[in-house]
Formats: C-alpha cells, sequence, structure tokens
C-alpha cells in the first residue's frame, strides 16, 4: 500500500472515513477479528487511521 500512496492513491479509513495520503498515516486492520479467525491474507486487511485502530 505504500507504493499506491507514494503514487498519489489515497485510501480511506472503513470505519472513520479519514482521508489517509502518507505511509505513516495508516495502519493495517483486519477485517475478521484476528481472535475470531486468524486470518493474515491481503483480502482481510484494510487500511485504518491509527488513532481508532489502536
Amino acid at each position: 500500500m505504500d507504493i499506491l500512496i507514494m503514487e498519489g492513491q489515497v485510501f480511506e479509513c472503513p470505519w472513520t472515513r479519514k482521508a489517509l495520503r502518507r505511509p505513516e498515516e495508516y495502519d493495517l486492520d483486519h477485517i475478521i477479528p484476528v481472535a475470531i479467525r486468524p486470518i493474515n491474507k491481503l483480502w482481510n486487511l484494510v487500511p485504518a487511521d491509527p488513532e481508532y485502530n489502536s
């Protein structure tokens, strides 16, 4: 995702709707929580606002 952001792609946090424009502005969050099902595949990860995700 860092490469896409460096090329100008803007992501939006699915939980807060905050625009994520720089690599240091996001964390990866699991759609299906690891506590429920430990899946670390790409389809289960979304860029998220680090303040919300912590």
